[in-house]
């Protein structure tokens, strides 16, 4: 199992960007009238009956490898508590928390079939860094603007963009997160292909340093279109979190945080 690390914080490894967009989102009146929305009692009961109407809860007895695994990556990421888990059918492969009072992680049936444990761990950790980061209401509410728009009508074009601005930069504290889990670079690489679309079969047969150089050249030619498209990609573009995620580990600033926190 990857080293526990006693006392980390996520703020000890939040990506800037990340936290200047949760600062602007905190000031926002629009914003604060949306989370005010996803904290109501009335809406949490929807999002628990949501989960409750069509997912599976796993448990130690019915699946002891993942709950092992979930408590296991709660333990490593300092996170003092282990959330209820649930699978669902789909080929989805992104881990999501779910609730704010007593929140859930869903995982998709196809990760639990596919994935390794060290693939497993990486996107746990991704779900498990947004707990422990205390602003799930607002990637409830970021969550909301693409399949939610038309049901909640505070959810003004004003709010919509730093929202998903926001939910954007929170994916890469939350790849940060999942190195930190997993404490295997190559799969968090793995998973970042695979999510830019490379096929599970041919993972292994990718060199990583290729496919980062190809992710840094042909960002640069995007770039500007991307932000304008950023309504419709509010989970971030897999490529630049290949690099951002990529970058940070060559920096050393993984290591560093190893070399402290490791028990």
């Amino acid at each position: 199992m990857p080293a526990i690390l006693n006392g980390l914080k996520v703020s000890d490894f939040a990506h800037p960007d990340d936290l200047a967009a949760i600062n602007a989102l905190k000031k926002s009146a629009a914003i604060n009238k949306i989370t005010s929305f996803i904290e109501d009692t009335t809406t949490q009961t929807v999002l628990q009956t949501r989960t409750l109407g069509r997912c599976v809860r796993i448990s130690q007895k019915s699946n002891e490898r993942v709950y092992n695994i979930v408590r296991d990556t709660c333990n490593i990421l300092n996170y003092d508590r282990v959330p209820e888990i649930f699978t669902f059918r789909s080929f989805g492969i992104d881990v999501d928390p779910h609730g704010v009072e007593n929140p859930v992680i869903e995982i998709p049936d196809f990760v639990l079939n596919s994935f390794d444990d060290s693939l497993l761990r990486f996107t746990l950790g991704r779900a498990i860094t947004r707990l422990k980061s205390d602003y799930l209401k607002f990637y409830i509410a970021a969550d909301a603007i693409s399949t939610l728009s038309d049901m909640l009508p505070i959810l003004s074009d004003a709010a919509k963009i730093p929202l998903a601005n926001w939910m954007r930069k929170s994916a890469l504290t939350a790849d940060r997160g999942g190195l930190l889990a997993c404490q295997d670079f190559h799969s968090a690489m793995k998973f970042l292909m695979f999510k830019a679309g490379m096929p599970i079969s041919q993972l292994e047969n990718v060199h990583e340093d290729d496919y980062i150089e190809t992710c840094v050249s042909e960002s640069k030619i995007v770039n500007t279109a991307k932000y304008i498209l950023t309504l419709s990609n509010c989970k971030g573009w897999s490529n630049d979190r290949i690099i951002e995620l990529y970058t940070w580990y060559a920096r050393g600033n993984y290591d560093e945080l190893l070399d402290e926190y490791a028990d």
